[in-house]
């Protein structure tokens, strides 16, 4: 599968330090593969319809018919106060 960052996405992942877009690139390279690795959970009631955990980090993502739509990237503290 294609695997490809919203604008909201390519912005958070930019502000990362290299250690930590080297992380999550390896993270986002496991999406591509069909089907996705990682550890993936299935949400409910969020904008997103899954998460991917890398560290203190999560991937939010929706899989689309060819491709995965990765919709926010943060860190764990900060991406589970906004859902609630």
């Amino acid at each position: 599968m294609n695997v490809k960052l919203e604008n909201r996405a390519k912005k958070q992942f930019n502000r990362f330090d290299e250690a930590t877009k080297s992380q999550l690139s390896a993270a986002m390279l496991d999406l591509e593969k069909d089907p996705p690795e990682g550890n993936i959970k299935r949400l409910h009631k969020s904008r997103a319809d899954y998460r991917l955990r890398s560290g203190d980090y999560r991937i939010f993502f929706d899989i689309l018919e060819d491709r995965i739509s990765v919709t926010e990237i943060s860190t764990r503290g900060q991406a589970y106060k906004k859902r609630r």
